[in-house]
């Protein structure tokens, strides 16, 4: 279970605040009382969490969408809007790792370049052992520690504007928040339950859910500091990282790649285990490749900024009506 919590973690990263505008738009733009909403995303994560495993570790269920049939009459629209938001959540993601080939490779076409190999890459990871993700974790905590370092030394500029306080809108959006990134491993968490007792499935929450509060708090504190820079830049770490010249510049690039590429896997082999519930291998795996690329279309800014935020209290709704609802009963 160590290494699965290491794994759901960095699978949340990409999604979560790899670039900075996550954090910038769900928390930092509330000043001090996007604190509160933190505080709500770590209890409804926990709770998620240990109701969404507890359930798959009880049931024997193996994937996100065998346990939407599992939980009874939600089935259908909870699988529409799981595979809505993976197909989101992989756009996005495509977007980014697209953005870091635009930026490093000096030829043109850079970003479908980038974009489509790491589509296609990552279609071949999706099936392997979820020890790929935790591979990819052991790189990518250490950079990510490294870059939240480097941006606290940076000096606040002076005479600053401090964002406003928004003390009503904060906590809701601490919760859609937390609905968007345990759904996104939703399909990883019922993996890692089978045959895991009470105990290690209430240890295996907890953690994921504290080490991801750990990080969301370290780095909303880091950009809360810097929130004039953070608020117009369209990415952030990148933005900041620019002041260690090229050292800083390179390594914010490896960390952004590194998140969103892990949770471009994750979304992709969430999707996948969707869509097979209702249709053959070749169909499901020709949507999985289909639908991320055609959001992908409408950009990274358009994504987090006007779907994210809708689809993470959806998906918080949803995720809520499947850990309360009835069981049907084994035939």
């Amino acid at each position: 279970m160590r290494r699965a919590v290491w794994g759901v973690v960095c699978a949340m990263i990409g999604a979560g605040f790899a670039t900075g505008r996550e954090i910038t738009a769900f928390f930092t733009r509330f000043g001090a009382f996007g604190y509160l909403g933190i505080a709500a995303m770590f209890i409804v994560m926990a709770l998620f969490f240990r109701r969404l495993t507890g359930i798959a570790a009880a049931r024997g269920t193996c994937s996100i969408g065998a346990l939407c049939r599992e939980r009874g009459g939600i089935c259908g629209a909870s699988s529409a809007l799981f595979v809505l938001l993976f197909s989101v959540c992989g756009g996005g993601m495509l977007c980014l790792t697209g953005q870091v080939g635009a930026l490093t490779l000096p030829i043109k076409g850079a970003y479908e370049i980038a974009l489509m190999f790491s589509l296609l890459s990552a279609l071949l990871l999706m099936r392997k052992k979820l020890t790929v993700l935790s591979g990819f974790s052991a790189l990518l905590l250490p950079c990510l520690l490294l870059a939240a370092a480097l941006i606290l030394r940076l000096p606040v500029p002076p005479d600053a504007p401090p964002p406003p306080d928004l003390p009503l809108i904060s906590v809701p959006m601490g919760i859609s928040y937390a609905g968007l990134n345990v759904t996104i491993c939703a399909g990883l968490c019922c993996e890692v339950s089978g045959g895991c007792t009470s105990r290690a499935v209430t240890r295996f929450s907890i953690k994921s859910a504290m080490i991801f509060t750990a990080l969301v708090t370290l780095f909303n504190f880091a950009y809360l500091r810097l929130y004039p820079l953070v608020a117009t830049a369209e990415l952030p770490l990148i933005a900041l990282l620019r002041a260690y010249g090229s050292f800083g510049y390179r390594l914010s690039l490896a960390v952004l790649f590194m998140s969103v590429y892990t949770t471009l896997i994750c979304a992709l082999r969430s999707l996948d285990g969707i869509l097979r519930q209702k249709l053959d291998g070749r169909l499901s795996a020709l949507l999985t490749l289909i639908l991320p690329l055609l959001f992908s279309l409408i950009g990274f800014d358009g994504l987090v900024g006007r779907l994210y935020p809708v689809l993470g209290a959806l998906c918080a709704a949803m995720l809520l009506l499947i850990v309360t609802g009835k069981s049907k009963a084994k035939k």
